[in-house]
Order: C-alpha cells, then sequence, then structure tokens
C-alpha cells in the first residue's frame, strides 16, 4: 500500500530556511515511489540499532570506517538530525522522543569554538528539532551556537576562520569550502534574534568566498589561506582533494 510523505527535502538543508517553528507543515503531500519507501525501512531498522548504541555509549556514528565518535566530532550532529528527519516522515512519537534524546547528547557542544564544525553539529540537531517541534529552549542553544561561532570571525579578514593555524602545513588564516554550509546557523539565529551582527559576518564571509575561493573557471580548492592581518589571500592548499593545488577541487 502507498504511503503518503511529507515532502520536506530532506538531502538539501538549505530548503530548511523558508520554515519557521510557526509554518512546519509540508508544502505538498505526495505519494511514495517504491524504493523511498524501502529506503525509509531500511533507515529506521538501521536508525533504532544504532541510537541503542548511541544512548549507551554516548557517542555518535561518523562512518563504517571510523565507527563512533565523540560529541566534538564534525559529524556529531548527522544521527540526531536523521533521527528527526524519521520523525517528520513516520508521523511517530517514539523517532520524537528518540531524537530528542540524542540532541540532547549535544548540548554541550553549543560553546565549543575550537573550529568552524558548530555549524554543521548544531543546526543539523537543534535546527531541525526546532523547526518541527518550535521547542524554545532549541532556539536559544541555536543562537548561543551562533554566537560561539562568530568568535571565530577575523575584522580584518571578513572570515570565519575554519582551523586553527598550523606551521607545518603554512597555514595562518585557513579556512575551508565547507564553511560556507555553517553560515546557515548564522542567519537562522538572525532571523530568530535580530541580532545584526550574525547576518554581517555570514555575508562577509560569503562575499571574501565568492572573491578569493574560486578560480576562473568556478572550479575551487579545499582550502584557501589568508594574510591574517591584511586579509590578503595567501594560498591555495587541499586537505581533502588531490595535493595539486593548482587544479583540486
Amino acid at each position: 500500500m502507498k504511503r503518503p510523505v511529507l515532502l520536506l527535502a530532506l538531502t538539501l538543508l538549505g530548503c530548511q530556511s523558508i520554515l519557521t517553528a510557526r509554518q512546519m507543515h509540508p508544502l505538498q503531500v505526495k505519494e511514495v515511489p517504491a524504493w523511498v519507501a524501502n529506503a525509509f525501512t531500511v533507515a529506521q531498522t538501521q536508525s533504532e540499532a544504532m541510537y541503542n548504541e548511541v544512548m549507551k555509549t554516548g557517542l555518535l556514528p561518523r562512518s563504517i570506517q571510523r565507527g563512533l565518535q565523540p560529541k566534538t566530532d564534525w559529524t556529531a550532529g548527522f544521527f540526531p538530525g536523521t533521527l528527526w528527519y524519521l520523525y517528520t516522515y513516520t508521523g511517530e512519537d517514539t523517532w520524537k522522543t528518540r531524537a530528542e534524546k540524542a540532541t540532547a547528547l549535544m548540548e554541550g557542544e553549543q560553546n565549543n569554538a575550537f573550529d568552524h564544525d558548530i555549524g554543521f553539529k548544531m543546526y543539523s540537531c537543534f535546527g531541525n528539532g526546532y523547526l518541527l517541534t518550535g521547542n524554545k529552549a532549541y532556539r536559544h542553544i541555536i543562537f548561543r551556537s551562533a554566537k560561539t561561532l562568530t568568535s571565530r570571525y577575523s575584522y580584518k579578514t571578513g572570515l570565519i576562520m575554519s582551523w586553527e593555524p598550523d606551521v607545518k602545513r603554512d597555514w595562518l588564516f585557513p579556512v575551508i569550502i565547507d564553511n560556507m554550509i555553517n553560515l546557515e546557523l548564522l542567519m537562522e539565529a538572525y532571523k530568530m534574534s535580530g541580532d545584526t551582527t550574525l547576518r554581517h559576518i555570514a555575508v562577509s564571509h560569503a562575499d571574501k568566498t565568492m572573491k578569493y575561493h574560486y578560480r576562473k573557471d568556478m572550479s575551487c580548492p579545499h582550502v584557501v589561506d589568508y594574510e591574517p592581518e591584511t586579509g590578503a589571500m595567501r594560498k591555495y592548499d587541499w586537505n581533502n582533494g588531490s595535493d595539486d593545488t593548482a587544479n583540486s577541487t
């Protein structure tokens, strides 16, 4: 029997910005293709087993190769986010309860300014949770997380520093293209709070990235390093991708 699915663009996090806590209903209701229904059935089976491991260990999954990781890992918020998606799909309170408990594991990360990954971690879980429940406690954590991210912003460069300087890699102010995804956290926190500093930082980082992170053919390297005092671009570099910095994307 075919089942209806809430069409929430599960793979496109950017589409979340069109929703608010007061507008949590799907844009459309469609019939589910068999392959989609099967994928969600498998996802539920796997997520239920993984949930038990997560709650037993306090660790969160990264990949088959890397297994369970601490809450500081850049992928730590993805599993709670997956549970929120399963709640959206099924409408079952069991998945909501699991999502809430897994999300609660991440609460302390709102103050972790070690790198830029706070956007990946916190908006995946608390952002989805807020969109679906309107939980005011989640709203506060989203705002606090955004403020933590801004502590990595430099007005001299106009950018959010992704990782710490690294003498071995000759990085003074490294910025990776992935950092663009974290701007969603800043913009959503700005919409919630009206704090224009959050918007300014997000737009500044995006503008500088657009200007310097892309080659003439519109390809981009993983890493661009900047001069911290002047904001001048120092070099293209790599961490993921090929070490051929002239062509790696």
